[in-house]
């Protein structure tokens, strides 16, 4: 049973670790120092010091922080009983679309910022935690499909994991996509391309049937560019 000075020292971490997401989002962790984080929260040194041991530290616990929420939205599909693999999967990719695109405002407004020098170390830290976490949660669907005869893959160790690093490769590549000048349609065509082509590796390497799984909704795509186009126009494009 947790003490009140345990929930307090929890509570404090919390605020610490989601005042440098914003500051990093804002200034790239590279360029965020700890002073920066102790004006923020007028906190002193050894307060800091308290609780994380490092900067490095605290990356961590920012990486933990994102990726939790994550789990949590995707457990369920994983743990579901009674749906066939193809449909779980879909779900699967379907779920991180989703709550990436319930947020599409703020992800399209820190999207130049993440994709700076300064942010190389945490965005690559994030990515193969994500890769770590979750890829073994598509294993047991993998599993499922290659029992049901859905997927025919030569083996299914590990491939959870290069599933889930063909679709960050996809999100990374869409995402940088958003900063590049261009018509709409002309941009909607290239990254409805990117998908079919990480969709099509994907379905190769679990033996999927061709036009089975669904990585990414062209459709939102189309919505993504039409509000990173608007908030260019008028200056809340992340400069």
């Amino acid at each position: 049973m947790r003490t009140v000075k345990e929930d307090q020292y929890r509570a404090k971490c919390d605020e610490i670790v989601a005042t440098a997401l914003k500051l990093s989002l804002s200034k790239g962790f590279q360029a965020m120092s700890v002073q920066d984080l102790l004006d923020e929260l007028h906190m002193s040194k050894g307060a800091f010091f308290h609780y994380f041991a490092s900067k490095a530290d605290l990356l961590r616990r920012m990486v933990a922080r994102v990726l939790a929420e994550g789990m949590r939205r995707l457990l369920p599909i994983v743990q579901e009983e009674g749906v066939p693999a193809i449909v779980r999967l879909n779900r699967f990719f379907a779920t991180i679309a989703d709550w990436k695109t319930g947020r599409k405002s703020f992800f399209l407004t820190v999207v130049r910022v993440w994709y700076e020098d300064d942010n190389a170390v945490v965005r690559q830290r994030v990515r193969d935690e994500t890769v770590e976490q979750m890829g073994p949660l598509i294993d047991g669907i993998i599993r499922q499909g290659a029992e049901e005869g859905t997927f025919t893959p030569a083996s299914v160790d590990q491939l959870g994991k290069i599933v889930l690093s063909i679709f960050e490769n996809m999100v990374d590549t869409l995402s940088k996509s958003f900063l590049l000048p261009g018509q709409a349609k002309g941009r909607i065509e290239s990254m409805s391309a990117c998908v079919r082509a990480h969709t099509a590796a994907v379905e190769r390497t679990i033996g999927a049937p061709p036009d089975s799984v669904r990585t990414l909704d062209v459709k939102v795509l189309e919505r993504w560019i039409a509000e990173s186009d608007e908030a260019r126009d008028t200056g809340g494009g992340g400069q």
